[in-house]
């Protein structure tokens, strides 16, 4: 996994993380309770793990403030669509990531705090919001009165 830098924009910090997954096959490769192939097994059913598909996949976070939890998740969830969006589109039609075969998917990332190294746990509002696109975790903020980080993992 590779982590790209951080950046700001409209006062939001924006983290992106690129990574490739393994795809079905891989996975039932490393399954400890798959049958192990033999011989007589099908080519299909042998499939070595370097030529298994792959997908790649990136990481987004975004992280926004309000005046509420509400208001600082709205702000959250609507930066980080904006932001996949510009992306898929700065990606060019060739890419893949264009299409249709792109899914999004949420993905709980770390809080991205603005004025501290990190956030205790007594500062988290609870429950955090999971949604199909997103995952939204908040917290009180040093200036406002919430901070959330909403994030997502998007694949082709």
């Amino acid at each position: 996994m590779r982590l790209t830098r951080p950046v700001m924009a409209f006062g939001a910090a924006l983290m992106v993380v690129a990574a490739t997954q393994p795809g079905i096959a891989q996975d039932a490769a490393n399954d400890a309770s798959a049958p192990e192939a033999t011989a007589a097994d099908s080519p299909t059913q042998n499939v070595a793990a370097d030529e298994a598909p792959r997908r790649e996949c990136h990481l987004f976070g975004v992280t926004w403030d309000g005046g509420s939890k509400k208001s600082a998740a709205a702000r959250s969830q609507s930066g980080l669509r904006d932001t996949i969006a510009k992306w898929r589109r700065e990606q060019g039609r060739n890419s893949g990531w264009r299409s249709d075969g792109v899914t999004i998917q949420a993905h709980q990332m770390r809080p991205n705090p603005y004025w501290r190294s990190r956030v205790k746990s007594s500062l988290y509002y609870r429950p955090d919001i999971r949604q199909a696109t997103s995952y939204t975790v908040c917290w009180k903020g040093v200036i406002s009165t919430a901070v959330c980080t909403s994030g997502a993992k998007v694949c082709k």
